[in-house]
C-alpha cells in the first residue's frame, strides 16, 4: 500500500513540477519512479521524461519517451494515461488522427473534458493544439470543439 502511495505522490509531484516549468524536479521524480517495481510506474516515469524533453524543446526525445510510455501503459492496461500520451505524441508529430482517437477513447471512458485530463496527466510545454475536429466528432462533447 505504501508503495502505491509513493508512486502516486511522485507522479503528482513530477506533474506539478512540469506544470510549473521545473524540469529538474520533474526529472528527479521520473528517476525515482523508474526504480519502482510497480509496473505502471515506468510508464509514469517515461511520461514525465517526455514532458521534460518537450519543455526543453527536444521533440525527438519526447516522442521516444512517449512511445515507451504508451507501451508501458498498454501493458498495464492504464488506458487513460496511454491515451494522454498518444494525444501528446500527435501534437509533437502534428498528426491529427491519433489526437482525435485519444480524445474519443477518453470520452468513451466517461471523461467529459478529455483535453483537460490530458493537461493534468501529461503537463509540460507542448506544441499548440493542432486538432480541428470535424463536427461529427464534436457531437459527443455537446457540440463543443475540444
Amino acid at each position: 500500500m505504501l508503495r502505491l502511495i509513493r508512486v502516486t505522490l511522485l507522479s503528482a509531484r513530477g506533474r506539478a513540477a512540469l506544470a510549473a516549468g521545473d524540469t529538474k524536479d520533474a526529472a528527479w521524480c521520473a528517476k525515482r519512479l523508474q526504480k519502482d517495481p510497480i509496473a505502471w510506474a515506468k510508464g509514469l516515469a517515461e511520461l514525465l521524461r517526455a514532458g521534460v524533453a518537450s519543455t526543453l524543446g527536444r521533440s525527438d526525445a519526447a516522442v521516444q519517451h512517449l512511445d515507451s510510455a504508451i507501451g508501458e501503459f498498454r501493458t498495464c492496461d492504464v488506458l487513460h494515461y496511454a491515451a494522454a500520451a498518444r494525444y501528446r505524441r500527435g501534437q509533437l508529430t502534428k498528426d491529427v488522427e491519433p489526437q482525435a482517437a485519444a480524445l474519443d477513447e477518453l470520452r468513451g471512458q466517461g471523461i467529459v473534458a478529455p483535453e483537460t485530463i490530458v493537461d493534468v496527466l501529461a503537463p509540460g510545454v507542448w506544441p499548440q493544439k493542432t486538432l480541428d475536429l470535424p463536427e461529427a466528432w464534436c457531437e459527443g462533447n455537446g457540440g463543443a470543439r475540444s
